[in-house]
C-alpha cells in the first residue's frame, strides 16, 4: 500500500466492509505507524469498554449483548 487513500479503493473497501458486517470483531486500519479502528464506531466502541460511565446510554443494552457474545463478561 502507499498510503491512507488506499484504502478507499473498492477492493480495499470490499474485504473491510466484509469484516464489518461480519461484526464479531474490531476492525482496525493502519498506515505508517498511524492506526485507526473503524468498526465498531468510537461511540459504540467507548460504551463496549465503558458501559457505566458512558455518554452514550443508549448505546449500553447492545455493548453489554455485544461484551457477552465475546467473552468479556
Amino acid at each position: 500500500m502507499d498510503g491512507l487513500a488506499d484504502f478507499e479503493r473498492p477492493q480495499i473497501k470490499s474485504v473491510l466492509n466484509m469484516f464489518i458486517e461480519e461484526g464479531s470483531l474490531p476492525v482496525w486500519i493502519s498506515f505508517g505507524g498511524n492506526k485507526r479502528m473503524i468498526y465498531p464506531s468510537p461511540e459504540f466502541a467507548d460504551a463496549i469498554v465503558n458501559p457505566q460511565t458512558t455518554t452514550r446510554q443508549s448505546l449500553v443494552s447492545a455493548a453489554l449483548d455485544w461484551r457477552k457474545q465475546h467473552g468479556m463478561d
